[in-house]
């Protein structure tokens, strides 16, 4: 079922429900590849306030760049890619190259604390980081074969061809870390057709073409990429704000405000820290159509609160990182 689908009903949208999964899938090729170059796919604005507008084109070409790269240093199809970024236009492009070889993505939050960290580079028994200047001296550089700075002089040394290899929709492509009720955070592995089921995107986002949206949730979970890559995959144009640390809800409301964000998905920890600014509906006038939010219980105070505010309903969906959201509030 595409994005510009019709569905009248729940009744409806259950009864012609279809998986559709083809034998073989590559989700770089799928949610990258098949963009027209000069076609915008990400507006990106950083803690000091300046912003890029990024193509297809030129993700297509970085994330090629990342793939030869990763090539060279010896990463094969099924190796353990880590990755210790901010939200950048170059991190999502080396997600990509991480897929476009066939190799696992483990993306994890600059947030973590060092021992989380090495947690997971250890579990998961990774053979490269790529990481930023910023944060390159906190990891020991026995826990990996390769540690790589992501930046213009690492993808310069990688061509912009590169042949997207073939996979099976069932070959493994995104490794999650999820911490249960003891012990450590424990791995999920996702295979490359699990984006194809993260159909939020077209029942509960109603995601469009060309729309601004916009995801609060950190690249390194599944709250967090799905909501990049299931409204890209829709031909959505994805807002970006990178933070210089924790959740500012004033920076937030701000940064969605100036953009003109239609579309968005949010943390009810976010939603319910936005309450603390009481003229915030005044103050960061939006544009939103479609609000939605996942990950833990929104409270009935914070939905209240957020339709006072802005006149929209933020619709509460429920899932797993094991799987996709599996109960929802449609439009």
């Amino acid at each position: 079922m595409s994005s510009t689908t019709t569905i009248s009903s729940y009744e409806e949208a259950r009864a012609n429900h279809r998986w559709q999964v083809p034998a073989r899938y590559n989700i770089a090729s799928d949610v990258c590849d098949r963009h027209p170059r000069d076609k915008l796919a990400m507006i990106h604005e950083d803690f000091q306030g300046r912003v890029r507008r990024v193509s297809w084109g030129e993700l297509q070409d970085a994330s090629n760049r990342f793939a030869n790269v990763l090539t060279a240093h010896g990463v094969e199809r099924g190796d353990r890619v880590a990755m210790l970024l901010p939200p950048t236009p170059e991190a999502a492009a080396a997600f990509f190259g991480t897929w476009k070889i066939g190799a696992i993505l483990l993306s994890m939050s600059v947030l973590y604390g060092d021992e989380g960290i090495r947690h997971r580079l250890t579990d998961s028994q990774a053979k490269v980081l790529v990481t930023n200047e910023a944060n390159a001296e906190r990891i020991e550089r026995q826990l990996v074969e390769h540690l790589l700075i992501l930046d213009d002089d690492l993808l310069s040394r990688g061509s912009a061809a590169f042949q997207c290899i073939d996979t099976a929709a069932d070959d493994p492509a995104q490794l999650y870390y999820s911490s249960g009720t003891t012990g450590l955070a424990k791995g999920i592995l996702h295979a490359q057709r699990y984006i194809l089921a993260h159909e939020e995107f077209i029942y509960c986002h109603d995601v469009r073409d060309g729309e601004l949206f916009h995801g609060m949730g950190e690249w390194a979970w599944a709250a967090g990429i799905c909501p990049l890559l299931g409204p890209w995959r829709l031909g959505a144009v994805q807002a970006v704000y990178q933070r210089s640390g924790g959740f500012d809800p004033g920076k937030q409301l701000d940064f969605l405000s100036r953009h003109g964000v239609t579309n968005v998905f949010g943390t009810p920890t976010a939603i319910r820290s936005m309450m603390s600014i009481s003229d915030a509906g005044t103050r960061y006038p939006q544009k939103f159509r479609i609000v939605c939010s996942a990950g833990e219980p929104l409270n009935p105070e914070a939905i209240r609160w957020f339709r006072e505010q802005y006149g929209v309903t933020v619709l509460d969906y429920y899932g797993l990182t094991e799987s996709y959201p599996l109960c929802a509030n449609y439009p």
